[in-house]
């Protein structure tokens, strides 16, 4: 593999991954799913412009996100039973996943096509026939699953604008459209109380990661806030959902 071809190789998977990253504010987290379930995305040290850097695995681009603010969970009835989880979120609609999966398959041979098989092919032939076979082969995969987007765009709740900003992703940049899936599904609001969708679909280890990174962001809250006042009640028994949910 010659020196540009190696810079073309590390450039696309450069974008890919530049294109992954989320900037998110103090009281965000970012939930995914993975292959035992829903779990909070770990990181998110490094600042940038005030806001957590964050990437999701790269390794998994059909994972579904969503972006939830742990500042909204309800701190009613404390103490007593925990808020009925949230059974409308979208992002756990039965037809919004069944419309997503064709585009979770995709993303994957996409990854495989643009990070193992672009490499290997340029490594062996070098820039000949078998690698414009393989450009042409991830076109069209591509347009495959842009015509799937407009198909299906009604159940994946997806705007005539937000659909063809993603199809410009498909069509003009491979890279990007590996984090299709991703995009889509940072789109969908949750419905319910975050800390009561962790309990329900969180197994208990990943509820106890979720709850500590909680705690040092309440703790946190609380030392920078005026102790008696409504904020700092409201955060006092936010902590009490969260010690809760390590349980």
């Amino acid at each position: 593999m010659q020196e540009a071809e190696l810079y073309f190789v590390v450039g696309a998977l450069l974008l890919y991954l530049l294109d992954s990253g989320l900037l998110l504010y103090g009281d965000e987290l970012l939930f995914a799913t993975g292959l035992s379930g829903w779990h909070n995305v770990a990181g998110g040290g490094q600042l940038l412009l005030g806001r957590r850097l964050l990437w999701p695995n790269p390794l998994l681009p059909a994972a579904r996100l969503l972006r939830v603010c742990w500042s909204r969970a309800s701190t009613d009835n404390v103490g007593g039973a925990p808020p009925a989880p949230a059974t409308s979120e979208r992002v756990e609609a039965v037809a919004f996943r069944r419309a997503l999966q064709p585009l979770q398959f995709g993303v994957v041979v996409l990854l495989l096509l643009v990070a193992v098989a672009l490499p290997a092919l340029l490594y062996a032939y070098g820039p000949g026939l078998e690698v414009l076979l393989l450009l042409a082969a991830i076109y069209v995969l591509n347009l495959s699953m842009a015509a799937w987007l407009w198909h299906a765009r009604s159940r994946l709740e997806l705007g005539a604008r937000a659909c063809a900003m993603l199809t410009v992703d498909l069509l003009l940049c491979p890279p990007f459209a590996i984090n299709l899936v991703r995009k889509i599904s940072l789109q969908q609001q949750a419905a319910g109380d975050p800390l009561s969708f962790a309990q329900s679909r969180f197994g208990a280890a990943r509820r106890r990661a979720l709850a500590a990174v909680l705690r040092r962001r309440v703790h946190a809250e609380l030392a920078a806030d005026e102790p008696g006042g409504a904020q700092w009640r409201k955060l006092q028994a936010l902590m009490h959902r969260v010690e809760s949910l390590a349980a």
